[in-house]
């Protein structure tokens, strides 16, 4: 890394927690439980703490948008707008089920 060189934070936004949203749809039965949420803009956030944000809603986007970033000599955040309907699965549901999902009965609802 250059010395002295910008940071540049990349989110891929897909207004929800994905992945969790992922193991929930495989584990119940795509009942969803505090998984979605409105509209984050984290390129906002980043210029109301004084960095250099931008939205990106397009792949071809990316590569001038990083230029960008750097070019500001500022810490950088690029919100990467993403699909919400392709969740990563997570590694072991096991996991998910036991840790994530603590609280919840079988059915995806609060116990």
């Amino acid at each position: 890394m250059r010395e002295n060189a910008p940071i540049v934070v990349i989110i891929a936004n897909d207004c929800c927690w994905g992945m969790i949203k992922g193991g929930q749809k495989l584990v119940y039965e795509e009942r969803y439980c505090g998984v979605d949420f409105t509209d984050a803009r984290y390129d906002k956030l980043a210029e109301a703490l004084g960095c250099y944000g931008e939205r990106i809603t397009e792949p071809a986007q990316i590569r001038p948008a990083l230029q960008r970033a750097a070019d500001s000599g500022k810490p950088a955040v690029l919100d990467v707008m993403v699909d919400p309907e392709v969740h990563l699965v997570p590694p072991d549901l096991v996991v998910l089920d036991s840790v994530w999902m603590e609280g919840c009965d079988a059915k995806g609802s609060y116990s």
